[in-house]
């Protein structure tokens, strides 16, 4: 009974103490990540070219949710101690709070109303009706030109008839005086029959021209009714099919059997939108706050104090909180990454990254300097502040290169597409590499 008192006391307490403060980490990255969604496109403008938007949201960013998280520690310690500076953050600190509610408003708004509905299928849509109309006008003039030739044929034939009749015409046995009589009259007929040509071709361009132009317009006057029922599917009488799915099901249960509507108001979607909004933001906003107040409280209330038979197993309960920390702290700087590069995150490769975090980190804590020398002298106890850059440098790029390997590898034997050197590959190595400086930080809270 008391081995199990020690594990709880000196492994599981301490990690869900940890996992809690991480959480409200988390979730400040979390609604770091909906605030910087909402405020780079708050700063997107056609006339201010010099500092990007993401440059601007990244930055206001890292203000809010720093000083947010620093305020609720201060808050927190405002009741041990009679800091004004811990007093008046109290107040401050609701400023960063409302933006981070506006923003997740704004965010839950945005998101969920007309869900599902894609701008571009319309646009797409919208293209696709007046490439047929051009092309079905295209057609339409092309058979207007067809039929325009065929009627008009009979007269070119005419016409040249006529003009071969008077080019071909042989004078030979003839007299002067007949001669000359007959190649007038082969003129006035191919004079008569060129004209007739000409006018017949004039009349039937202006009647196939009035053809074409009532076609095209009764052509494009029909694409136009279906371009405007496509818009009008978009209108607020018709934008709960866009609604998201369960809410817009919800809503019609709601309304068809309390009061008797086949539809919902567009304001009570509306209403749950904010209010979804506000509960998420609140529920983050209390997370962040009690783990900031919490990491400014004492521990030692927490735990029952169990004497370690042995110095062995001291060190091993240290190094399974360490290698949890490190690894959660790999793999919290892999996310920032991926999001800072705005690349997708998959499950598989996540779950991939997970083991190949802890391989390495385990195989780092396991093979490299011993962490907690407990035969150091009290004089290196008083100096284990100074850092050896040389082996903090070493064991990061050795740990983040067993990491990058290692997620290869893993990648090659379930088949996933790890190989490919991209954004995610590389965010693992780094992660897990900068995740070995987290070290020293336990070294400092154990000795």
């Amino acid at each position: 009974m008391k081995f199990v008192k020690l594990l709880l006391n000196n492994i599981f307490i301490p990690l869900c103490t940890i996992l809690f403060i991480l959480t409200g980490i988390f979730a400040a990255l979390f609604s770091a990540i909906i605030e910087y969604s909402v405020l780079k496109e708050l700063f997107k403008s056609k006339y201010q070219h010099f500092i990007p938007a993401s440059i601007i949201a990244i930055a206001l960013v890292l203000i809010l949710e720093y000083g947010k998280f620093y305020l609720h520690y201060l808050s927190g310690r405002a009741k041990d101690s009679d800091n004004a500076y811990a007093k008046t953050a109290k107040k401050i600190v609701f400023i960063p709070i409302a933006i981070s509610f506006l923003c997740t408003v704004i965010f839950s708004v945005t998101t969920l109303d007309k869900a599902s509905y894609d701008e571009d299928a319309l646009q797409t849509q919208i293209e696709q009706i007046n490439n047929d109309a051009q092309k079905e006008i295209q057609q339409q003039e092309a058979a207007f030109d067809t039929e325009h030739n065929e009627r008009l044929a009979a007269y070119r034939e005419t016409m040249n008839n006529a003009n071969s009749a008077l080019a071909n015409y042989d004078s030979n046995n003839m007299s002067y005086r007949n001669s000359r009589t007959k190649v007038e009259a082969l003129q006035a007929q191919a004079n008569a029959a060129t004209q007739d040509y000409k006018d017949a071709d004039s009349a039937l361009y202006e009647e196939y021209n009035t053809k074409k132009e009532n076609s095209k317009k009764e052509i494009l006057d029909r694409s136009n009714k279906k371009i405007a029922a496509a818009k009008a599917a978009h209108t607020d009488d018709q934008t709960s099919i866009y609604d998201n799915k369960v809410l817009s099901h919800f809503l019609q249960v709601i309304w068809s059997v309390i009061f008797k509507h086949s539809t919902y108001p567009r304001a009570v979607y509306l209403l749950i939108c904010v209010f979804a909004g506000l509960l998420i933001s609140a529920f983050i906003e209390i997370i962040i706050s009690y783990s900031s107040h919490f990491m400014g409280t004492s521990f030692d209330s927490l735990v029952d104090t169990v004497d370690v038979p042995s110095e062995k197993l001291r060190n091993w309960c240290n190094q399974c909180i360490l290698l949890y920390i490190k690894t959660v702290c790999a793999l919290v700087l892999y996310l920032f990454c991926m999001v800072a590069a705005s690349e997708k995150i998959e499950l598989k490769n996540f779950l991939l990254g997970i083991i190949a975090c802890f391989i390495a980190i385990y195989i780092m804590q396991n093979n490299s300097t011993t962490l907690f020398d407990t035969n150091s002298s009290s004089d290196s106890n008083n100096n284990i502040s100074t850092v050896d850059t040389y082996i903090v440098i070493r064991d990061s790029l050795l740990q983040g290169s067993l990491a990058l390997i290692g997620y290869i590898l893993l990648g090659l034997l379930f088949g996933q597409d790890a190989i490919t050197l991209g954004w995610p590959t590389f965010a693992i190595g780094f992660g897990a590499a900068l995740s070995s400086c987290i070290s020293e930080l336990p070294k400092k809270i154990f000795s």
